[in-house]
């Protein structure tokens, strides 16, 4: 498969969305998947680093417009907007031009300045696109989109944003953690209440200079006695200032744009950090934490991860100082419970796997997930429209014109109450990916199905006709029957790889199979 990341770096945008992305995509490259990004050149981006992990990477035009950093920080979609430096249409006219002519599996964009219009745009030039979002503030156009973090009510998060279609893997279970972590994680000491050793984080740039005001604060006498990883990106401004308070502070190491931050966190008691992806990889090591909000979209999760007590949060960085900071590491270091509780409560948060599961979705087997199926409820009607009227299902029907709503809705309303006709939807994890149908005539039942264009050419039709088949013959001892237009070549072949015996009736292949060892569910 061919897949193609377009995120950017910048001193306003930080480091967080490359690195996510690339643990991803450091995953799909071992499942043989053909893998390019495309970044544009803004002041502070991760080109190099991109292609020091040894991926392809286009570079788009850099930005002539100046941006204030303090002006990005205001709680408003369009300095969000700002942060891509051209308009959405121009972005997407540049990201058209580099792949124009390439056949593209999955486009992953990851960026909080894109949305619909800009999917819209790139759709007739890719298969499948896939967005990577913490906002949910605006549409998308996307057949899978990740949220990685956690609400206490994350299931409605995206309704109305997302097309219908749309997968949604939303949760630290789809965490997009690198490896290291999975194997840090595995042979980890267990952690007392006592701190002893800091872990300081607040972004690759760190724009407001949290990491400054954290030393001073650990440089306080009462807090002299605590170890001290710093952690900041190549692109922190601050570096000199930061290097200096570090070389005066004894057992204090400073670690600059490093690959094996895990096994730096790993000895961590506690970390002062911001949030954001890190957060993920401190919950998957089971570090408590204090906190400090560096920017506006991490406020809503922020208050949420405090309010159940997954971190103890200080504050906006424009109210932090480093008698503050002090304070609140006094405070977690005398109250031992204090951390043991926190640690305790985040310590099944986050699937240190979520990489494997996500790449699973994207080219995979969906063998991660459950597999089941059910029978199709009025509430499907609309989500059947659209799988009925795509493109690839309308040319390898019998009847191949576009169905119209009132059309779809008589039908769909009359098939849920025949009891001769049986729908199933097939789900894994509760994401519906395709529908099996049988009408029941006299002495054999006419098989229908199709599955969703994400999972094409996967050889997933197989097991969810499998399945389908096993829940109906568990029910109704009929003969099954699929007919099949000869251009249909793949459908031809899970008929036959499933055992059904091939002739020829009229223009199109005729497939039937008998049940074998039929056990009615309520015999």
């Amino acid at each position: 498969m061919n897949i193609l990341f377009r995120v950017d770096a910048s001193i306003q945008i930080g480091s967080g969305h490359v690195m996510r992305c690339l643990a991803l995509a450091e995953r799909l490259r071992d499942q043989y998947a053909n893998v390019k990004f495309i970044s544009r050149l803004h002041k502070g981006n991760l080109n190099n680093f991109i292609m020091e992990r040894g991926f392809d990477l286009i570079k788009l035009e850099k930005p002539s417009n100046k941006i204030d950093i303090e002006e990005l920080m205001k709680p408003d979609i369009q300095q969000y907007n700002k942060w891509l430096g051209v308009s959405e249409e121009q972005d997407a006219q540049d990201t058209i031009n580099c792949i124009i002519d390439k056949k593209i599996n999955w486009l992953i964009v990851d960026h909080y300045a894109l949305g619909e219009k800009w999917g819209m745009q790139l759709r007739p030039f890719v298969k499948n696109i896939m967005v990577i979002d913490d906002l949910a503030n605006r549409k998308y156009e996307c057949d899978l989109l990740l949220d990685q973090n956690w609400f206490n009510k994350y299931e409605n998060r995206y309704y109305e944003l997302v097309p219908e279609t749309c997968i949604k893997l939303l949760g630290p279970k789809y965490a997009l953690l690198r490896p290291e972590f999975a194997a840090v994680k595995t042979p980890l000491n267990p952690k007392t209440g006592k701190i002893k050793r800091i872990f300081v984080f607040f972004g690759g740039s760190d724009p407001h200079n949290i990491t400054e005001k954290t030393l001073h604060a650990l440089c306080q006498p009462e807090l002299l006695f605590l170890e001290a990883d710093i952690v900041i990106g190549e692109n922190n401004s601050h570096q000199n200032v930061i290097k200096k308070l570090v070389e005066n502070r004894h057992s204090t190491r400073l670690h600059i744009q490093i690959d094996n931050i895990a096994s730096v966190m790993a000895n961590a008691d506690l970390a002062v950090c911001s949030e954001g992806v890190n957060t993920w990889e401190r919950m998957a090591l089971g570090i408590p934490s204090i906190s400090v909000i560096t920017a506006e979209n991490q406020k809503i999760m922020s208050e949420e991860l405090n309010k159940n007590q997954l971190t103890y949060l200080i504050g906006e960085y424009s109210n932090v100082n480093a008698d503050l900071i002090a304070e609140s590491l006094y405070k977690m270091i005398i109250d031992q419970n204090k951390i043991t509780e926190q640690r305790n409560r985040i310590k099944n948060i986050v699937n240190v796997h979520g990489c494997e599961f996500v790449t699973d979705w994207l080219i995979g087997t969906l063998s991660y997930g459950e597999w089941k199926v059910k029978q199709a409820k009025k509430e499907d009607m609309n989500l059947y429209w659209l799988w009925a009227n795509d493109k690839d299902v309308r040319n390898n029907a019998l009847n191949k014109e576009l169905i119209s709503w009132s059309t779809h809705k008589k039908w769909f309303t009359e098939k849920i109450n025949n009891k001769n006709s049986v729908l199933y939807k097939i789900e894994v994890d509760n994401k519906p990916i395709g529908q099996v149908r049988f009408d029941i005539e006299k002495n054999f039942a006419r098989i229908d199905y199709s599955i969703g264009k994400q999972f094409r050419d996967r050889k997933l039709g197989w097991k969810l006709l499998k399945i389908a088949l096993n829940e109906f013959h568990n029910n109704y001892p009929n003969t099954v029957a699929g007919e099949v237009i000869p251009e249909n070549i793949a459908s031809a072949k899970i008929f036959e790889s499933l055992g059904f015996k091939k002739s020829i009736v009229g223009n199109n292949y005729f497939f039937t199979k008998k049940p074998k060892n039929v056990i009615l569910s309520n015999a």
